[in-house]
């Protein structure tokens, strides 16, 4: 008898794949709880090809005749993924929407249309990718349509909140005789023009920080789908060369992203922080021979440590970063903060000019943390499935080459071209290889 929720395999395994631990059937009740952990597990593993379905997911599988060694890992791997990005996901939209509606009702007579219209277009992308995920979630186990569908919402979701960001705010906000009416100085002295100047920086500050999830989520997904693809099809080396290549990219891009940051705070806790994440990219670099070799048991051990120690790094850098946004300030402002926490500055000329004593809110912070995750998990969906597809063309594209002069040609070309580049050790080495290839 097979209970609801019980780990089951729905096929044998295939006589050119070796059997995996946890490939035999698991005859253990698995409750609700147990299947969130497994949920869990299988999001932060990168071993995918280790994964087995539930019995549900395994009905489900069989009803659509999907048996295959590899894809169904990879299926049950990212419907787990999927489900685990759906809170965050909704959080985020519902803040988004709860943010929008107070600056709207705050700041609503200062834009004109079109910048009534497109401040609603940031919300509106978390609101598509949540939807676009239901619909995938339901059609789970058919590969190819939800993968064509992910891709167009994820490239909605992506560009969306580019478009206000993208448009002057001087295009955006009501003209100075609507403002301060047409009688004042202000609209002839330059003063509106320095207001709105102000107002630009403000936004460009905002902009950049709404947008922060959306830039990290690119490399960080890519890096993490190549190496979700590594622990799924380890005879390939393609998504190890991706992984290896993009890795530079990924440390330069989060130091851009708060090199701002370290130069107005000067924070031990952010500086910190920003060299964990710049570095610990570059251990795929330094280490890439150990995930283009080829898999051998002692390989694998080295890559767990290495997956292991970079890991950590990403984690205390993110603990780090936290210290700083509840500790840190800007010129004496706190970064975080809520409520009615104001203080009025005289302005030079008689007023007052009222400013807040904090930067963020604690409501758009967690809206960016949890914008962030969900983008993390919706990025490394996106990513594995077009190297998944990437891995089998690249497969078929090179046997059909082949095919086409038995590989005698392909060979000794690619032979020559590496005497030609390599080392006079590796030569020795490659030598020695080709003489044993030769004497079978």
């Amino acid at each position: 008898h097979i209970t609801q929720d019980e780990p089951v395999s729905t096929s044998e395994t295939s006589p050119n794949q070796k059997e995996t631990p946890g490939s035999k059937p698991n005859q253990e009740e698995v409750g609700f709880f147990r299947a969130v952990w497994t949920h869990l597990k299988r999001a932060t593993a990168w071993r995918i090809n280790k994964m087995e379905p539930l019995s549900q997911e395994a009905k489900v599988l069989d009803l659509n005749d999907v048996s295959n060694d590899i894809l169904v890992p990879y299926l049950v791997w990212r419907r787990s993924v999927l489900l685990l990005s759906l809170l965050p996901t909704f959080l985020s939209a519902v803040l988004a929407w709860v943010n929008l509606s107070s600056y709207y009702s705050a700041e609503k007579e200062i834009f004109n249309t079109l910048g009534d219209i497109l401040r609603f277009i940031p919300s509106a992308s978390s609101t598509v990718t949540f939807f676009v995920i239901i619909v995938v979630l339901s059609r789970w186990n058919h590969w190819r349509f939800t993968a064509r569908l992910f891709k167009i919402g994820w490239a909605l979701s992506f560009l969306l909140p580019f478009l206000p960001a993208i448009f002057p705010t001087s295009f955006l906000l009501e003209s100075c005789e609507e403002l301060w009416g047409s009688e004042d100085p202000g609209c002839n002295d330059g003063s509106f023009e320095s207001a709105v100047t102000i107002v630009a920086a403000q936004y460009a500050l905002g902009y950049a920080f709404q947008l922060f999830p959306i830039l990290i989520s690119f490399p960080s997904g890519l890096s993490r789908a190549s190496l979700k693809i590594r622990g799924l099809l380890p005879e390939s080396t393609l998504s190890c060369w991706i992984l290896v290549i993009t890795a530079p990219f990924k440390s330069v891009i989060y130091l851009m992203a708060l090199i701002v940051l370290i130069q107005l705070s000067g924070n031990i806790w952010l500086f910190l922080a920003s060299i964990l994440l710049f570095f610990a990219p570059w251990i795929y670099v330094i280490r890439r021979n150990v995930y283009l070799g080829v898999p051998t048991e002692e390989r694998e051990k080295l890559l767990d440590w290495t997956e292991l120690i970079i890991g950590l790094s990403v984690k205390l850098a993110w603990i780090l970063f936290l210290v700083y946004l509840f500790t840190g300030d800007l010129n004496g402002v706190r970064l975080l903060g809520s409520g009615e926490q104001y203080t009025d500055y005289d302005d030079g000329t008689g007023g007052t000019v009222t400013v807040a004593n904090y930067i963020f809110s604690y409501t758009s912070v967690i809206r960016v943390i949890l914008e962030s995750l969900g983008r993390m998990f919706v990025t490394t969906v996106l990513f594995s499935d077009v190297l998944f597809r990437m891995t089998v063309t690249n497969w078929r594209q090179d046997k059909d080459r082949r095919k086409a002069d038995n590989g005698k040609s392909i060979d000794d070309m690619f032979r020559s071209l590496e005497f030609s580049i390599s080392s006079e050790k590796s030569r020795e080495a490659r030598s020695e290889d080709t003489e044993d290839d030769s004497e079978e």
